[in-house]
């Protein structure tokens, strides 16, 4: 049986028992009418889908003007009035579109466990090819559009990434510059992926490096100082000295540690 599509309506909305500003003004100013006509307005955009209602074809003009049960004339000057008090976008409006800023805060509330969200202003006028010159907006938009970009181009610079660890493809080109084939350094990958411990690990190619040592040391020979991992001493009292080629002092506390039951007094970087 297939899931049941997700809605981007809502079934109510907030009526608060104290009227704000927009009320009062179109109720002062059409009386009932406006009072009806608003609220009618608000339960249209609860019922439509991503909370817009499209007025660009006439006839769809028409039958909501009849819905309303009110003239032409009544329905522009309510409207208009709802644009100029901000209770409508003034912009949207322009275009024959009604949308609400204030009503999707006020039914943000229905959305918080919902996997879809509704539309925005900006998704809105892309959806419907209306050119947004919502200036506080389009930088919003332009901001989001800029930082998915740069997250792109910082995704296809990775080579290989899971849990909290990744490698780039520059540093596993250093490991292929080492003297290790590609197939050699995935199985490394996985190794490292499947490890219980990686928790503990800062960085896959330091990491790497250090697993391919072990994996293949008559590889390892070939590697320069710069290209090791660091090397710590750990000393504790008269207990015996060790030394620990990890990527931080904490791994090598934690392997004295595990060593001899105490943590070091003392640490030294040797390289």
């Amino acid at each position: 049986m297939a899931g049941r599509k997700d809605k981007n309506i809502v079934d109510y909305f907030p009526h608060y028992c104290i009227s704000g500003k927009t009320l009062f003004i179109i109720e002062s100013k059409f009386n009932h009418v406006g009072y009806a006509v608003w609220f009618k307005t608000l339960e249209l955009l609860g019922s439509s889908e991503n909370h817009y209602i499209d007025l660009r074809d006439e006839s769809d003009m028409l039958f909501l003007i009849s819905k309303l049960k009110i003239t032409e004339s009544q329905f522009t000057d309510i409207y208009n009035l709802l644009a100029k008090l901000e209770a409508i976008d003034e912009f949207l409006w322009k275009n024959k579109i009604v949308y609400s800023d204030n009503f999707i805060k006020n039914i943000n509330d229905a959305y918080i466990r919902r996997k879809n969200k509704c539309m925005n202003k900006i998704e809105i006028c892309e959806h419907l090819n209306i050119k947004c010159v919502h200036k506080l907006n389009e930088s919003k938009h332009k901001s989001t559009k800029e930082s998915k970009v740069k997250e792109s181009k910082v995704k296809e610079s990775i080579y290989r990434e899971f849990a909290h660890l990744k490698i780039s493809i520059e540093e596993n080109k250093k490991l292929i510059e080492l003297g290790y084939n590609q197939s050699e350094i995935n199985s490394i990958y996985d190794s490292i992926e499947n490890y219980k411990k990686n928790t503990s690990y800062k960085s896959l190619y330091l990491t790497s490096v250090n697993w391919l040592k072990k994996e293949y040391p008559d590889k390892s020979n070939s590697l320069k100082p710069e290209q090791r991992l660091p090397l710590w001493q750990c000393k504790f009292n008269a207990a015996p000295t060790k030394e620990y080629e990890c990527e931080t002092e904490q791994e090598a506390r934690d392997k004295y540690f595990n060593f001899g039951g105490a943590y070091p007094e003392q640490v030294i970087r040797l390289r």
